[in-house]
């Protein structure tokens, strides 16, 4: 129970964050347009790029009013905040932050200029200096069965479990995950194994099948949200013992997956369309020409792959040259 509500708040104060870190963001967007306009202001400093002053020039952005002013006056205060914060690599990815500050480094205002160049500066060398603690050097920290194909197993799991975390941010985010804890998961998840594939079906094959199926998984650095979930108990041992590779897979892979699933049901209609319509002599002139070869020999059929409330997507293909397109 307390790690349960410990991991719960956990994620609401990384959820917190970012929200912070968002509306932070919208506050210096307000006066990026400057950024555009004093690009163009005056010549170009041969070294630096930036628009030359005379002497008597007042600091800011020239010809700016009084609530170009305030802007200013809440963005340097953003700074402030800002200036605060413990940046992580899996921050400044999810936030897109980084990007406004560094445009504001352009900023005609000297005091958004310096502001923002020290910020950029700071987070840089906060984030090259902070090295992922190396989990998995030394041994297996967790619970031994005593069999040794089994710590084998163990000390597999546990291996994937740590190295597929992002490097800093994401062992910073696992939060109370020391060496310790992750054996003890690993541990978990390999006795569940053996209790539903041994214990209860007797079949090493898929003891196997399913080890190797939550180390690749569990290795992938591209989805260290899974590693998360693990460690924060949102998945148990035992749902990890049933779960397939596609559900185990990041959003993006599913994303991806979904996709090429659409794109074969794609196909199969266009090549259904393209037969019926040879058939029956439908294709002799087509409406729309094939921009490879010039010729009219085109079919045509439509799907919904959209909502509801937008224009179906036109497939075709050239009978001529094979040619397929969409629009």
């Amino acid at each position: 129970m307390d790690r349960s509500f410990s991991a719960s708040l956990h994620q609401v104060f990384l959820r917190l964050y970012l929200e912070e870190l968002l509306r932070l963001k919208k506050v210096l967007s307000r006066i990026l347009p400057a950024v555009e306009e004093g690009a163009h202001e005056g010549a170009s400093s041969p070294f630096t790029g930036a628009p030359s002053r005379s002497v008597g020039d007042p600091v800011g952005v020239p010809g700016q009013g009084a609530g170009e002013n305030n802007d200013i006056e809440t963005v340097l205060n953003a700074f402030g905040i800002l200036e605060g914060f413990q940046m992580t690599r899996s921050l400044l990815a999810k936030s897109r932050i980084g990007l406004c500050v560094g445009a504001l480094r352009r900023h005609p205002d000297g005091r958004i200029k310096a502001k923002s160049t020290a910020l950029v500066a700071k987070w840089k060398s906060a984030i090259e200096g902070r090295q992922a603690p190396k989990m998995t050097t030394g041994r297996y920290p967790g619970p031994i069965s005593g069999d040794s194909t089994r710590d084998k197993a163990r000390t597999f799991l546990w291996r994937a479990l740590v190295d597929g975390l992002e490097t800093a941010a994401a062992a910073a985010a696992a939060g109370s995950a020391t060496a310790g804890e992750t054996g003890r998961v690993a541990a978990a998840i390999e006795e569940a194994l053996w209790s539903r594939f041994i214990v209860d079906r007797q079949s090493t094959k898929e003891y196997n099948a399913q080890l190797k199926t939550l180390k690749w998984n569990l290795a992938d650095p591209k989805n260290p949200d899974l590693n998360l979930k693990v460690l924060w108990g949102m998945y148990t041992a035992d749902q990890l013992a049933n779960m397939t590779s596609a559900e185990l897979a990041s959003e993006e892979k599913k994303r991806e997956r979904d996709k090429q699933k659409q794109e074969s049901l794609e196909a199969c209609q266009s090549d259904w369309e393209v037969r019926r319509m040879m058939s029956s002599g439908e294709a002799a002139q087509g409406q729309f020409p094939c921009f490879r070869c010039r010729t009219n020999k085109t079919v045509y059929f439509q799907m919904q792959t959209r909502s509801s409330d937008e224009p179906m997507t036109t497939f075709v293909t050239c009978l001529e040259c094979g040619n397929r397109w969409k629009f």
